[in-house]
C-alpha cells in the first residue's frame, strides 16, 4: 500500500475515534438514541457522560494519534529522498515530530496512570459502601435490641405506676382515717350501707353509664368519710386508674370529686363548702350516700345534675351530682 493511502486510512481511523469520544454514548441508537442524547444535555450528568466516554476513548485516540505521527515521519522520511535541497529544514521537522511522538507517549503513560488511580478510587468507594452497610445493619440491630429492652421495661414501669397509685391512696386513706379520728365517728344512714361498700365499683360505673361527662373526666379526687373502708378505697383507685388525681394541684382542683358518705351527716354545710376547695369550676361533685332525706336546697356555687337511686348489689344507694358553676 502507497505511504499516502496508508496515511488517510490511518487519518480516518483517529477522526472515528476522536468523534467516537467526543459523542454521548447510543446517541444514534434508533430505540434509545432520544433519550440518550437528552440526558446529554442534562448540564451535570452531560458532563460527566462526555467525561466518561473520553476517558473510555482517550486510550485509542492517542494510539491512532501516534500510529497517524508515525505515518507522518515515515512520509516525512520518503520525501527526504526528493528534497536533499532542505535537509536541514526537514531534519527540524523530523525532530519536531520525534518531540511529538514522545510527548504523546508521556500522555498515554499518564493516561494510564489516571485510569489507574480512577480504579483505585473505585476500589475505595466499594469498600466504603461495604463498611457504610455492615455500620447500618449493626445500628437497626441496635435500635431493635433498644426497642425489645424499652417493651421489657414497660410493664415493669406499668407496676409501679400501679403501686405508686396504691401509695397515694393508702396515703389519702390515712389522712381521711386521721380526720375522722379528730372528729369523731358518725353513725350509719340506716344500717344498710355494708353493701353499698361492697359494690361501690358497680355504683360509680352505673353512673359513668348514666352521666357519660363522668367517665371522660381526669384528675378525680376520691373520698369515704368511713375510715374502715381501706380495701373499698383500694378497689376504686382502681377502677379509675390513669383517671385519678395525682399531680398536687389535681388533688386540690380536680375535675371532678367523688365522695361516699353513709352517715347521718351526709348532707352537712361543711362538706358543700369543701367543694370549692378540690373541684374546679366547670367540675363534677359527686355525693354517694345511703340517706331518704331531701336534697340541700340549692347549695352555694353548685348547680344539681342527677339525683336518683342506683343498685347496689341487693341494695341501693342514693347518687346526687352537681356541677360547680
Amino acid at each position: 500500500m502507497e505511504p499516502e493511502a496508508r496515511y488517510r486510512e490511518a487519518l480516518t481511523d483517529w477522526k472515528l475515534a476522536q468523534h467516537l469520544s467526543e459523542c454521548v454514548p447510543l446517541a444514534h441508537r434508533s430505540g434509545v438514541g432520544p433519550i440518550a442524547r437528552a440526558l446529554g444535555w442534562i448540564p451535570l450528568l452531560g458532563g460527566l457522560i462526555r467525561s466518561a466516554q473520553r476517558v473510555r476513548f482517550m486510550g485509542a485516540v492517542s494510539r491512532r494519534q501516534v500510529m497517524l505521527n508515525e505515518l507522518i515521519l515515515q512520509h516525512m522520511e520518503f520525501v527526504t529522498h526528493f528534497m536533499t535541497s532542505s535537509g536541514d529544514a526537514l531534519a527540524g521537522i523530523q525532530n519536531q515530530l520525534s518531540n511529538v511522538v514522545d510527548q504523546q507517549r508521556s500522555l498515554d503513560e499518564r493516561l494510564f496512570l489516571l485510569r489507574e488511580q480512577i480504579l483505585q478510587t473505585d476500589n475505595r468507594c466499594n469498600g466504603l459502601e461495604a463498611t457504610l452497610a455492615l455500620e447500618t445493619t449493626a445500628l437497626a440491630d441496635r435500635v431493635t435490641e433498644m426497642t425489645s429492652t424499652v417493651g421489657a421495661l414497660s410493664p415493669r414501669v406499668d407496676h409501679y405506676e400501679r403501686d405508686l397509685r396504691l401509695n397515694i391512696g393508702h396515703v389519702r386513706f390515712l389522712q381521711q382515717q386521721f380526720e375522722l379520728n379528730g372528729r369523731g365517728p358518725l353513725p350509719s344512714a340506716n344500717g344498710s350501707g355494708q353493701p353499698i361498700l361492697d359494690h361501690l365499683v358497680e355504683v360509680i360505673q352505673t353512673l359513668e353509664d348514666r352521666v357519660p361527662e363522668l367517665a371522660q373526666t381526669s384528675a378525680v379526687n376520691f373520698s369515704i368519710q368511713d375510715g374502715t373502708a381501706e380495701p373499698q378505697l383500694h378497689a376504686v383507685f382502681g377502677h379509675l386508674g390513669s383517671r385519678l388525681a395525682t399531680a398536687p394541684s389535681d388533688i386540690f382542683r380536680g375535675g371532678a370529686w367523688i365522695h361516699v358518705d353513709l352517715t347521718t351527716g351526709w348532707e352537712r354545710p361543711d362538706l358543700f363548702a369543701g367543694v370549692r376547695r378540690k373541684v374546679m369550676p366547670g367540675g363534677l361533685f359527686v355525693l354517694i350516700t345511703d340517706g331518704t332525706g331531701a336534697m340541700p336546697r340549692d347549695p352555694d356555687g353548685l348547680s344539681p345534675v342527677f339525683d336518683e337511686r342506683v343498685p347496689a348489689g341487693d341494695s341501693s344507694a342514693r347518687a346526687c351530682i352537681w356541677r360547680r358553676v
